[in-house]
């Protein structure tokens, strides 16, 4: 199935930063998925494109669009503020609002981050780049919600399932537990790391907690579990194996294998 092109706007206004300039290799090496990033010069994150809202972190720091088109779309504001705990942001959407390009999303004290020493610098990723490529980047200083950031081109469906693998083909299943031990749970690194894993694998991860269920190999919905860092807090995890992980950038033509069973964090 094809995807159409895709414009998203500026978040924010300020200087653009290109993605692999940000100083958090989640971000710069593009774990997250493809993107950039804004200095902003004001306290004020709009939709980059009509969507509806499918996470808000509880720290108030993060929010996920799905395009109608299928494009999840990642805005993080500032580096390392998960540790405010949502002190100076005022979220202005909640789970399961549609809203419009340009619409605010978030309202946060940008003068409060520059006294606590917190980086500012805010993030809008594509997390599933794979299917919606970026095709052209912005350059200089952009103003929210008027100009173009990024451009996306059309490309193919690529599903979160395990690439290549056969969908009817099901060689066994796993199940573990593991007690999350980040102190802010689990945020968008963490998220990230888990997710990466999860790649490496022709297997069908999910993670299960408080009763929901995320794939794993999605940095939303591992985020939309809102696995906090208190203690005894926990997340249990699902395999359904297929063939062997991928080694080596290897994907559906490495040929068949052996299954794996992936007890990885979470």
């Amino acid at each position: 199935m094809s995807r159409s092109a895709l414009t998203l706007l500026a978040f924010a206004s300020g200087t653009i930063v290109p993605i692999e300039a940000v100083p958090d290799p989640v971000f710069s090496q593009r774990m997250l998925g493809d993107g950039i990033a804004i200095r902003p010069d004001h306290g004020l994150v709009t939709a980059p494109c009509a969507g509806t809202v499918i996470q808000v972190h509880r720290a108030g720091h993060a929010y996920g669009l799905q395009t109608p088109d299928g494009a999840r779309v990642l805005l993080h504001v500032g580096l390392e503020t998960v540790k405010l705990k949502g002190l100076g942001f005022f979220p202005q959407v909640a789970v399961g609002d549609r809203v419009e390009a340009g619409q605010s999303l978030v309202v946060f004290d940008l003068a409060a981050l520059d006294r606590d020493r917190v980086d500012a610098l805010s993030m809008l990723v594509v997390e599933n780049s794979d299917a919606h490529p970026v095709s052209w980047y912005a350059t200089g200083t952009v103003r929210a919600g008027l100009d173009r950031v990024l451009q996306l081109g059309a490309g193919a469906d690529a599903p979160l399932g395990p690439a290549g693998a056969d969908s009817t083909e099901d060689m066994g299943s796993a199940s573990g537990s593991a007690r999350v031990r980040h102190g802010e749970g689990l945020h968008a690194r963490p998220a990230a790391l888990v997710a990466r894993a999860a790649r490496g694998f022709q297997a069908e991860v999910d993670v299960l907690h408080a009763g929901r269920r995320a794939n794993a190999r999605s940095v939303v919905a591992l985020l939309g579990l809102a696995v906090t860092g208190r203690p005894g807090a926990g997340a249990r995890h699902r395999t359904r194996c297929g063939r062997r992980p991928r080694r080596g950038g290897g994907g559906a033509g490495s040929g068949p294998g052996p299954s794996r069973r992936w007890h990885g964090p979470a």
